[in-house]
């Protein structure tokens, strides 16, 4: 849908990820992905990144000593920060 560094807005991407650390893409929807296409232009999901749909947002470097209903509405918030600041650049 939209790309904030480095490609055009509206390509579709053939991707891997690694499973074994993360993030698990599990799902249809909306997504944020952190990574790099390689040169045969395959997008390269980084490993223990921040990567996550926008349905559920939560990811490794939330605070899990907060309540479920805490977490999400931190990591919601986090994640619309985080687009506004990546559009600005």
């Amino acid at each position: 849908m939209e790309s904030f560094k480095g490609t055009e807005n509206g390509l579709i991407f053939e991707g891997t990820y690694d499973q074994q650390c993360g993030p698990i893409i599990n799902g249809l929807g909306k997504w944020i992905f952190y990574g790099h296409t390689d040169s045969n232009g395959v997008l390269k999901v980084n490993e223990c990144g921040l990567t996550r749909s926008f349905e559920n947002p939560v990811h490794g470097l939330t605070d899990f000593e907060k309540s479920e209903l805490e977490i999400k509405k931190q990591t919601q918030m986090d994640l619309e920060l985080e687009i506004k600041k990546l559009s600005e650049k």
